[in-house]
């Protein structure tokens, strides 16, 4: 038979031909949508990841998703999901932590609510440039681990102390020279400064031993950067109720039970000089406190009760005491030049002689 004659094969042909169009649109159809899925792919690992080492981040991280699935066909600047710098990761991860150092300095007394609200506004952000692909999921999503953790926020997993901040740098100081100071403590693993000249770095070492090391440097002498002696701080969680995780006031090597309480007779000795003596004269060595007595023996009598060398001059009291001392210590001398004793109780007996030749004049 002929294919003319042959109705079904011709239909068939048809067919095929309309099939193999329709495999050519849907091909293209999977391919965006394998593209969209791959992009949601990285969002939920991030979603899974900040979830796991965040308490209480599901909402916050619900409204980021929502808000960048939203504005994804809106134009974003570049320097924006980059956050100032570079696409690379450990810069991107300077810039953030940059800007929540500088928010803590300028909110010190932040309460939880305003702290979670600028961490939603750090996870809107991070989520966009994960969106639209400047930054892994992993990196974006350690990165918020370490922001919840300098907010003070709650933690589901600690952070590795791995990682030194480094501030007081130098605005000019580049990552080459900031890991050249500290490359003596251990393996680096990544460094950077965060864009824009404002003196802010970090630095990642492959052992928290590394981390140790530097950190006891740091509190015996200085870690120099470019000539300068920058700060350190270990990137850890940190306590909103208290200071921050290295205590700088080490270096000082001030041992707080020395420290003297003010004595409330030497405040109240103060207070009724008047204001303005103090002012005038110095201050008043009898309200100074000294840690122990004159030999640094705590717990005695503190040194702030023996009175300084020349602090009686000018003092109208303390001249009218001596003057008085004096004036006892001549009359009780003439008593005794006449023959008189002094009895316990101070009175004077004068000899009969005395008495009688007082008597006879």
């Amino acid at each position: 038979d002929s294919l003319v004659s042959n109705q079904s094969l011709i239909s068939e042909g048809v067919s095929m031909g309309s099939v193999f169009s329709g495999h050519e649109d849907d091909a293209r159809d999977h391919l965006a949508d394998e593209f969209d899925q791959y992009k949601d792919q990285n969002l939920e690992k991030m979603r899974v990841e900040v979830e796991g080492t965040v308490t209480n981040v599901d909402g916050m991280m619900s409204q980021a998703l929502t808000r960048a699935l939203m504005d994804d066909d809106e134009e974003r600047d570049p320097k924006e999901l980059t956050w100032g710098g570079s696409r690379d990761a450990i810069e991107i991860e300077a810039s953030v932590l940059c800007e929540m150092n500088d928010w803590l300095k300028r909110r010190e007394d932040s309460g939880l609510d305003e702290r979670r609200n600028f961490m939603q506004e750090t996870l809107n952000k991070m989520v966009a440039s994960v969106r639209h692909g400047y930054i892994a999921p992993e990196e974006a999503s350690r990165t918020i681990h370490e922001c919840a953790a300098m907010l003070g926020l709650q933690l589901a997993e600690n952070i590795p102390e791995e990682t030194l901040i480094v501030t007081g740098m130098r605005k000019t100081v580049q990552t080459n020279e900031m890991k050249e100071s500290f490359k003596e403590f251990g393996d680096i693993v990544a460094a950077a400064v965060s864009p824009n000249n404002r003196g802010f770095g970090l630095v990642r070492f492959r052992s928290p031993k590394s981390v140790l090391r530097a950190m006891d440097r740091f509190k015996t002498a200085e870690i120099v950067v470019q000539d300068v002696g920058v700060m350190i701080r270990v990137l850890r969680a940190e306590s909103r109720s208290g200071t921050p995780t290295v205590d700088i006031s080490a270096r000082s090597h001030t041992n707080p039970a020395h420290r003297q309480q003010p004595d409330p007779l030497s405040r109240s000795a103060a207070v009724s000089r008047g204001p303005g003596i103090e002012a005038h004269h110095g201050p008043n060595l009898e309200t100074i406190g000294y840690p122990g007595d004159s030999f640094g023996r705590p717990g005695e009598r503190p040194y702030s009760h023996v009175r300084g060398p020349g602090s009686d001059a000018g003092s109208g009291r303390s001249g009218r005491s001596r003057a008085s001392n004096r004036s006892r210590h001549n009359q009780h001398g003439r008593e005794r030049g006449q023959g008189g004793t002094s009895d316990s109780n101070g009175s004077t007996r004068v000899s009969r002689r005395s008495s009688r030749s007082g008597h006879d004049t």
